[in-house]
């Protein structure tokens, strides 16, 4: 027994210190819950959570050590709260997800990344109203994007001016693109993290790949996708504010997230009537087409979401015996 015990100890100490590592790398510190997630699927009692509450405590921890001098102001303030957010938020998500356990995949996804995506829309309006200390974060950041490029001399004399300008109408689209953005993302990461944390902790168990390919969206939110989607676009011709279209298009987003599950999930099914196929294999061909072929990933990105909102109104899940 005792054996057995530092086993899971040590198991739990590396995962937790693969986590920290992975949340200090900008390349992985969007998944870096995925390893105490593997141990918590593994797991049951009230103990699970452990290794969740301390990874993310740590990442959180030290991203705001990193920026205690900026402290002092409230732009350091604002800064420092920027670069945690995201660790934040996908740390509450998979708090959400392993408090949840027993519940449904899709309960205890969207309980969390519903929590997510209330705090990114919350911080986008707190941020998209300005303010002094917001601006002058603003500015720092995009002084420290066009630097980048200083250093390599790209911006001396008077074509460097021409491209400086350049940059910072480049750096503006990414900060608007972004803020268009930051509530599918989060969802989109949270169950990132999730996901691969749950094929991996499962990957033998095939029941889970059953369940992932026979999930449906409830037809009655195809006038949500719709209704949001025809109010970023009212709101496109009608030249409504950039606040106002950030959360319309932040809202219809988080919903077209909702029907890329349910299209993978077509996809899943379609694909298993051919042979046995898990759902993490699947996901892991689509992410290295996406990573490896130009252009594919865009199409993939759009036709995805779109399988499971056509399935509204065509029946891509037919029955094994009416598939010849």
């Amino acid at each position: 027994m005792t054996g057995m015990r530092n086993r899971s100890l040590l198991e739990c100490l590396l995962a937790i210190g693969v986590s920290f590592l992975f949340a200090r790398l900008d390349v992985l510190n969007v998944v870096y819950l995925v390893p105490v997630l593997v141990v918590c699927e593994s797991r049951h009692g009230a103990r699970r959570s452990i290794p969740v509450v301390v990874a993310g405590l740590l990442a959180v921890a030290a991203g705001i050590f990193q920026g205690r001098h900026a402290l002092v102001s409230e732009a350091g303030i604002i800064a420092v709260c920027i670069s945690v957010f995201l660790p934040t938020v996908l740390w509450i998500s998979a708090l959400v997800w392993v408090s949840l356990d027993g519940k449904s995949m899709m309960r205890r996804y969207l309980a969390g990344a519903s929590l997510g995506a209330l705090a990114a829309l919350g911080f986008l309006i707190y941020l998209t109203h300005g303010g002094e200390a917001v601006m002058k974060v603003d500015a720092a950041m995009q002084d420290q994007f066009i630097s980048l490029f200083s250093q390599l001399g790209l911006t001396d004399g008077a074509e460097g001016e021409l491209l400086s300008r350049h940059l910072a109408q480049f750096y503006r689209a990414i900060v608007m693109g972004m803020g268009c953005l930051i509530v599918p993302l989060v969802m989109l990461f949270a169950g990132l993290n999730q996901f691969i944390a749950l094929t991996m902790a499962r990957r033998q168990d095939d029941a889970l790949s059953e369940r992932i390919a026979g999930f449906h969206v409830a037809d009655n939110v195809i006038w949500v996708f719709l209704g949001l989607w025809l109010a970023v676009c009212f709101g496109y011709f009608a030249h409504s504010s950039y606040q106002v279209m950030a959360v319309l298009v932040n809202l219809a987003g988080s919903v077209t997230v909702v029907y890329g599950i349910q299209g993978f999930a077509i996809m899943l099914y379609r694909s298993r009537l051919r042979g046995p196929l898990s759902a993490g294999s699947l996901f892991w061909r689509l992410f290295i087409i996406m990573a490896l072929v130009p252009l594919v990933n865009t199409l993939l990105m759009c036709v995805i979401p779109l399988l499971g909102v056509t399935e509204t109104w065509i029946q891509y899940r037919k029955p094994k015996e009416l598939v010849k």
